[in-house]
């Protein structure tokens, strides 16, 4: 079974974030990662929803759903929300995949798994395809509600965290 296969059944399987996101200090941006482990079939895996966050920056974050792969011995971005300002591009290179119109999108942007199945590398740095995000899911709360659902992840024993303020949690 390849890692597509593997991603596949992943997102079709029954799957939950419990409880709170464990927070650490981002060492990269003086941020937070605020990291929820994945469950399925009621064992915790080593799958995971990651936030990132930028301190001092409310309007930027970005949610990531991490596939543990052991062959690489790390975990692989399989879709990710990006919430950024409008002037920052993102190219979508030809030949587009089916369900992404755009050469280009700027802002806030969705990677979805399905878009870049065919066209993504465990071993490659990133999801290649992006799709505008819609403004009402550039809330926080909504954007994780909204990655988590279409990834299939369950939040019903969860408590979806208020983005971190400057030197705080939640």
């Amino acid at each position: 079974m390849i890692f597509r296969d593997h991603v596949d059944a992943f997102i079709a399987s029954e799957k939950s974030v419990e409880g709170h996101a464990r927070p650490e200090r981002n060492q990269k941006n003086d941020g937070w990662n605020l990291l929820w482990l994945i469950s399925t079939g009621g064992l915790v895996t080593a799958h995971r929803v990651m936030i990132t966050t930028l301190d001092g920056m409310p309007h930027e974050f970005v949610i990531m759903v991490q596939y543990w792969w052991p062959p690489l011995s790390r975990e692989i971005p399989i879709a990710r929300l990006m919430v950024r300002p409008p002037d920052e591009p993102h190219p979508n290179r030809p030949p587009l995949p089916p369900g992404i119109q755009e050469y280009q999108v700027s802002g806030s942007r969705y990677y979805r798994w399905t878009y870049n199945r065919m066209h993504f590398k465990p071993n490659a740095e990133g999801l290649p395809y992006a799709q505008p995000l819609p403004a009402r899911l550039i809330d926080f709360a909504n954007a994780i509600r909204f990655m988590c659902g279409d990834c299939g992840i369950n939040l019903a024993g969860a408590q979806v965290p208020d983005y971190p303020q400057s030197g705080r949690l939640f």
